[in-house]
């Protein structure tokens, strides 16, 4: 009994999610390719990722869950969301010139979020600066940034 505990301790469980059963269902078949006619398993595989992407989207969207476009980085849909949330913000009534140099930082001709750069760490400190300046106003933005950093920050793991 205290084994089996142990062993309970110890277990994990696969993430669930709309559109799983299609990944082991062409990993399968990838597989097979590969066994059965001597196939190259990396083209076998490589040559289902659409098909298995498309099927995850398709029941992503069945369910009303977030999905992005293909070849889209969750990082970029963040950054680009920021990006729109900031500009709206600049032209409503709350806005107030002291935001301005902040609003060069992020936006302007070379601003963070616009360049296609993998600093998440000068993504954090702008999301701080802009909690810093109104943490009420820029809390959407604010939000959005850190989860573009966030994403940038896990992708490097996997480099």
């Amino acid at each position: 009994l205290e084994q089996l505990g142990a062993q309970f301790n110890n277990l994990a469980s696969i993430p669930n999610y709309p559109g799983t059963y299609i990944i082991s269902r062409y990993t399968n078949f990838a597989f097979l390719s590969a066994y059965n006619s001597s196939a190259d398993p990396t083209e076998e595989l490589l040559s289902y990722i659409t098909t298995i992407n498309k099927e995850i989207t398709r029941k992503r969207d069945e369910f009303d869950l977030e999905t992005l476009e293909i070849g889209q980085t969750l990082a970029e849909k963040r950054i680009a969301e920021a990006d729109k949330a900031l500009r709206e913000l600049k032209e409503s009534a709350d806005w107030s010139a002291s935001y301005d140099s902040l609003y060069e930082r992020a936006i302007g001709q070379y601003g963070l979020l616009h360049q296609a750069q993998e600093d998440y760490a000068a993504l954090f400190a702008l999301a701080s600066d802009f909690k810093a300046a109104n943490e009420t106003l820029f809390e959407e933005v604010a939000e959005y940034i850190n989860e573009a950093a966030t994403a940038l920050k896990t992708y490097e793991a996997y480099k």
